[in-house]
């Protein structure tokens, strides 16, 4: 049995806990988060006829002046506080967030993927989007997460290949109150791979 009670602050595009051929652990009362967050909150101004975009960097983490490599922009609806609807996650090929003057940053080779984003639309720009998650359990035999919570990573909050009889009670995959934040995980809150057994999510 692990038990926490602390907040585990990751500064690294990694996986922060890895349980692994385990036999009866149970992981409870601990937090996750990440910073620098592996994401920007950005806000389309213009477009520069090249396939990219001007936009105001408005939350997260800003890009470096010689480009951060993105993965992934997700349209976000900053009225209702979620995804915008529709099909408005896509995963750009090459391109780059790089810091600008007053503010703003150049996202690079997006043309393809904004036939339908025009001026003033909120995205996230994810700098990572896969392999690097909160929690990652392989091959464990009855394992719990019990009040553990993710406030943010650069995957999933908690992701599980091969293990057998798997209970998750009271976990929150959620922003932390008044953070401002528009995301918490990069990808999927939990998700499961050749599990067996049972799942139980509470």
């Amino acid at each position: 049995r692990v038990l926490f009670r602390s907040t585990l602050l990751v500064h690294t595009p990694q996986t922060a806990l890895l349980i692994q051929a385990c036999t009866n652990v149970e992981l409870r009362n601990i937090s996750f988060d990440w910073a620098p967050l592996p994401f920007a909150q950005v806000n389309v101004q213009s477009f520069d006829g090249a396939g990219g975009a001007i936009v105001n960097i408005l939350g997260g983490a800003p890009p470096s002046p010689s480009g951060t490599p993105v993965t992934g922009v997700l349209q976000y609806d900053p009225v209702n506080g979620r995804p915008a609807p529709g099909n408005n996650d896509f995963y750009p090929s090459n391109s780059l967030l790089t810091a600008q003057s007053g503010g703003l940053a150049h996202l690079s080779n997006v043309a393809s993927n904004f036939s339908r984003v025009g001026v003033g639309a909120s995205l996230v720009v994810r700098y990572q989007t896969y392999g690097a998650n909160a929690v990652l359990g392989i091959s464990n035999k009855a394992l719990i997460l019990r009040q553990v919570t993710v406030n943010s990573s650069p995957g999933m909050g908690g992701m599980f290949y091969g293990c057998e009889n798997v209970t998750i009670a009271e976990m929150v995959v959620d922003v932390p109150t008044g953070s401002g934040r528009w995301i918490s995980t990069n990808a999927d809150g939990l998700h499961f791979t050749l599990c067996r057994g049972f799942i139980t999510v509470t």
